[in-house]
């Protein structure tokens, strides 16, 4: 404004800058800019705007000439002189920013806005920036290609000020849009079970509170079977109360869980690096029901691992679980078979037990099994085929029949996965034609079926699925 009036001139905004510039010493001393002013009281003395960008149309020759008359580069020049010389601004600190845009289509102000603030992000100088875009000024095109940009590129770094009653404001406007897009992007993470991918979101979204971070970490540890670490996060939580009473309590039932997969998973470390002199064969009661519940809770773990695994299409991890599953509930039968521990330290009474079942012997020479060595997974197979030729297992016995036997098929294709760097896909499975194996049921809904049979737990309502709906609820409180 000039004398109080609004800048204009009969030939448009251009026109009207030239004229400023042309007569500074008349026009600077009357020039004020009381939109503008009124944003920069925002900001005290102390914590004033290191840079000013002053955004300005200087379309090209090749446009109409009525079109140009209406750039308002001229004008641009005019106010930074003038917050240069009346309000002290450094020369460096007010940068004028031309594009060749028109202000009013939406669509190329979007672009624009899109490309300056892709290269300013990555530009030296201005890591850790805060941005401040005025929401007052400008075009509504060019307001709104300005913020939807800004914000995408530079997230909580970014807030929109506009005048309200005269006034200075901060807006909500941005932290609400990041937080609706952070918390869409997070509850699609907790959906895929991909805890890696939820923390760095949660760690870059910097509304949202660090004990969630802690609950993720402990979702994460868990799903490595890494059980002290994923107690240790969730104790941590609890015990600096981060939670409400009802969450409290669930987490703390979570929690129990945890540990006692963590007893669990030391009870089978234990037994399977038993040193000779503190093994004792057989085994009693309390020591045999011990290693029979250690086995029903990992499977169980180990059975929704997988599981997820399927869910998010990893094929490759999924082979690998799915023949650790099959390795050990091979065992777990084997020991209800011979009530010893079919692992490492036990390997040498275990083959004895198996030399000794009812016949087993001459049936494991006669398929070439040569008990000169050590126990291994061909002879606990033949051993599993025996008992279910002679019905042992009798309704179990489906467990083998169902699905130990019918997955053993797959052990090529894994082994070319593992070994020669070959390739893992559901498409592998349909060529098997499992499905027609397993009565019309997937792998892992004939996973499921084989584990309930052998009495183990397998409801979809897991501890993962328990610390999902916990993260979900707290991210849920973390909007604005």
């Amino acid at each position: 404004m000039v004398d109080a009036k609004p800048v204009s001139h009969p030939d448009g905004p251009r026109a009207a800058g030239l004229k400023m510039t042309g007569n500074w010493d008349e026009c600077g001393i009357k020039m004020s800019l009381p939109v503008f002013e009124a944003e920069l009281s925002f900001f005290s003395k102390n914590s004033a705007p290191d840079e000013i960008w002053l955004f300005a149309s200087d379309r090209p020759e090749t446009v109409s000439e009525k079109a140009r008359a209406l750039d308002t580069i001229t004008l641009a020049a005019a106010v930074k002189r003038m917050l240069v010389e009346k309000h002290g601004r450094g020369e460096r600190s007010v940068k004028i920013i031309g594009y060749d845009s028109s202000p009013e289509s939406y669509d190329e102000m979007l672009d624009f806005f899109d490309r300056f603030f892709k290269k300013m992000r990555n530009a030296a100088g201005y890591e850790d920036v805060l941005y401040f875009v005025s929401m007052t000024t400008g075009t509504v095109p060019a307001n709104l290609g300005m913020i939807i940009s800004a914000v995408s590129y530079f997230g909580n770094n970014c807030e929109a000020i506009y005048l309200s009653g005269g006034a200075p404001r901060r807006t909500e406007m941005v932290g609400k849009l990041m937080d609706k897009r952070y918390f869409q992007v997070a509850q699609n993470l907790i959906t895929h079970y991909d805890y890696s991918g939820l923390y760095d979101l949660v760690k870059d979204w910097n509304s949202a509170p660090g004990h969630i971070l802690l609950m993720i970490n402990a979702c994460q540890t868990l799903y490595d079977f890494n059980f002290d670490a994923a107690a240790e996060a969730l104790n941590e939580v609890i015990e600096k109360k981060s939670v409400s009473a009802s969450s409290s309590l669930v987490l703390r039932q979570v929690l129990g869980a945890i540990r006692e997969l963590e007893a669990a998973q030391e009870l089978m470390i234990k037994h399977q690096s038993m040193p000779a002199e503190e093994k004792a064969v057989p085994l009693n009661e309390t020591t045999r029901a011990g290693l029979f519940e250690s086995y029903r809770g990992l499977l169980s773990l180990w059975y929704h691992k997988m599981r997820i695994s399927w869910h998010k299409q990893n094929y490759f991890e999924f082979y690998n679980l799915l023949f650790g599953l099959v390795e050990n509930m091979s065992k777990y039968l084997i020991m209800q078979a011979i009530e010893l521990p079919v692992l490492k330290a036990y390997f040498s009474e275990v083959k004895d037990a198996l030399r000794s079942f009812e016949g087993f012997e001459a049936f494991a020479v006669s398929k070439g099994v040569n008990f000169n060595y050590e126990v291994n997974n061909f002879m606990f197979d033949l051993f599993l085929k025996y008992l279910l030729e002679k019905g042992y297992f009798k309704e179990r016995a489906r467990v083998i029949s169902n699905f130990l036997n019918p997955v053993s098929e797959l052990k090529t294709h894994r082994n070319q996965a593992v070994h020669v760097f070959g390739g893992a896909s559901d498409d592998i499975l349909e060529k098997e034609k499992f499905s027609k194996k397993f009565g019309g049921r997937s792998v892992v809904e004939a996973a499921a079926n084989a584990l309930e049979l052998m009495e183990i737990k397998t409801s979809e309502i897991t501890i993962f699925e328990e610390l999902n709906c916990q993260i979900t609820g707290e991210l849920e409180k973390s909007l604005r």
